[in-house]
């Protein structure tokens, strides 16, 4: 962000449009987060996208939606897209077999798009449009159609997404359909960006030079906070014992392979 800053000469502030998710209390809502409080608001004008059907009915999605900075504009998306039936068929076609069945195909799902974005955001416009998520289809595939009201689009790459597709998600292929249109592949580290640099444009056939990594930002007042907690989360017995904590979902991006092996190595 701080490039297309630069070139703005600080004339006026750079317009970020963002979509996060359904605002779940995950490590994606929380790099969500620390990333808004870390923009400056004199910089940055910054508008989130917002699914309030699937996020007014979730108290724990609402408390981090509202516990947003102020200064953030909240666009809440209401409706369905207006297709015709030709349109419609494309689109269940798209998501039926995970990807389009021709260019011709592509090029009619993503027309729509570009009329979706109109009648989600009117004739609002703005220098960057970022999918943070990453992981819904038809988010991706509405930011990926995004040129008509963003001068640029990113989607964020949060884990390695060649292992999601073959461990957790068999749909991404749809998903990949959509990198193509994107101006940057954003991951969140330098290993998992060589490894989706590697693996995605090898698959997929992307350009190499769409990758780019920008690490998750951390805050670290909460930690210190935690760390004075007086009453005690849990009790181990015994004497003399150092605990370690780790607290992740079994499953292979988390590394708990490595920490196994570390510790393996040390005691």
């Amino acid at each position: 962000f701080s490039a297309i800053a630069e070139r703005s000469n600080g004339l006026e502030r750079i317009k970020l449009l963002f979509y996060q998710g359904p605002f779940k209390p995950n490590g994606i809502a929380t790099a969500f987060t620390n990333l808004i409080g870390s923009l400056d608001p004199e910089k940055y004008l910054v508008s989130v996208a917002v699914d309030m059907g699937a996020v007014g009915s979730n108290p724990d999605s609402l408390e981090i939606l509202n516990g947003l900075p102020e200064h953030v504009k909240i666009l809440p998306r209401a409706g369905a897209t207006i297709m015709s039936a030709e349109e419609r068929w494309v689109s269940d076609g798209y998501h039926a077999h995970r990807g389009f069945d021709s260019p011709v195909a592509e090029q009619i799902h993503l027309n729509t798009m570009e009329r979706e974005m109109q009648r989600s955001f009117g004739d609002a416009r703005f220098d960057v449009a970022i999918d943070f998520e990453g992981y819904s289809r038809f988010w991706a595939m509405l930011f990926a159609a995004s040129h008509t009201h963003a001068k640029r689009n990113y989607i964020y790459l949060h884990n390695d997404m060649v292992g999601e597709w073959k461990l957790r998600f068999g749909t991404m292929p749809g998903l990949f359909a959509t990198y193509r249109h994107y101006d940057r592949l954003v991951s969140v580290t330098e290993s998992v960006g060589q490894q989706n640099e590697q693996q995605l444009s090898e698959l997929f056939g992307l350009d190499p030079g769409k990758f780019t990594v920008s690490e998750n930002l951390l805050d670290l007042r909460k930690p210190l906070e935690w760390s004075e907690a007086s009453d005690p989360v849990h009790r181990f017995e015994g004497d003399g014992l150092t605990v370690f904590a780790n607290m992740a979902r079994l499953s292979p991006e988390k590394g708990q392979m490595k920490l196994l092996e570390a510790f393996a190595k040390i005691n």
